[in-house]
């Protein structure tokens, strides 16, 4: 039987040091056993088997190596576990910080795409613009020679022709009234212009985007925007007293200290006053 006891920390996976500490789990193994033998070998069925202690020799060469080797290995263990919770944790850091820096990268080129687009759109404007009036005053010359062309071409069967150069009224009136016209359109295109460039100047710059984070009861989540956290103001979920953090700031800060977030619990009403019972009728 001490040799079954002894084979029991590899048989049965308990530590050979916890031996002692595990005496009731060793008495239903050993009992098992033992019944099997009194029922087999004399006929008896054994109905209860008390282990009372089990004496390990602390004294030995062997106990003591076990003993130093356990407590290494356990401080191996701890040390390699806590070095990956602390590159976790890092990992993390860096992985959070990498996603701002990614996400303030796309809003900058969107808002770069987007004035781009905004100035070659003005440009193409003008463009066109500079096309059509030189489509214009060539079409305002053709109209002037034509103003300046002969009534006639030649003389008569007499020799009496009439002169060169005269002055076609037709012809005048008609490119007068053509350029007329032809004026008001670039003019048109010219306030269009001026509308479509100033637009842009008029329109005033995006909100900033306003990201914290909070932290409760050690526990951390967001970042929320402005929206969420007056809903979360407006439900009790964020007080004064609640720490926040956002990109920029060096360390965590009640957010009653944060000037930015000021506005956010102004919007709160003060608590209703006391119920004040009514005075009582005036007795007859």
């Amino acid at each position: 039987m001490k040799g079954y006891i002894a084979n029991i920390p590899s048989d049965k996976g308990i530590p050979a040091l916890q031996i002692e500490r595990k005496l009731l789990e060793i008495n239903d193994l050993i009992q098992s056993r033992v019944k099997e033998f009194f029922y087999e070998d004399f006929g008896v069925n054994l109905k209860r088997f008390d282990l009372a202690a089990i004496e390990v020799d602390k004294e030995s060469a062997g106990y003591s190596e076990l003993r130093r080797i356990t407590a290494e290995q356990q401080t191996k263990t701890i040390d390699a576990q806590t070095d990956i919770n602390i590159r976790n944790l890092d990992d993390t850091q860096r992985i959070n910080a990498e996603n701002v820096e990614e996400s303030l990268r796309i809003q900058r080129e969107e808002a770069q795409r987007k004035q781009k687009l905004q100035s070659e759109s003005q440009h193409l404007q003008a463009h066109q613009i500079n096309q059509q009036a030189v489509v214009l005053t060539a079409a305002a010359d053709s109209l002037g020679n034509m103003g300046r062309m002969d009534l006639g071409g030649g003389g008569d069967v007499g020799g009496h022709g009439h002169g060169s150069g005269g002055m076609n009224p037709v012809s005048m009136m008609t490119g007068m009234a053509l350029g007329g016209a032809m004026g008001g359109q670039m003019a048109n295109m010219m306030n269009q212009m001026g509308q479509n460039i100033q637009q842009p100047q008029m329109t005033p710059p995006p909100p900033p985007q306003i990201q914290y984070s909070i932290s409760v009861n050690g526990q951390t989540a967001g970042p929320f925007n402005w929206a969420q956290l007056q809903e979360m103001v407006l439900n009790g979920q964020l007080t004064k007293t609640v720490h926040v953090w956002k990109q920029g700031m060096a360390a965590w800060d009640f957010a009653g200290n944060v000037q930015e977030l000021a506005s956010l619990f102004a919007m709160v009403p003060p608590p209703p006053p006391p119920a004040v019972s009514p005075p009582p009728p005036p007795s007859a």
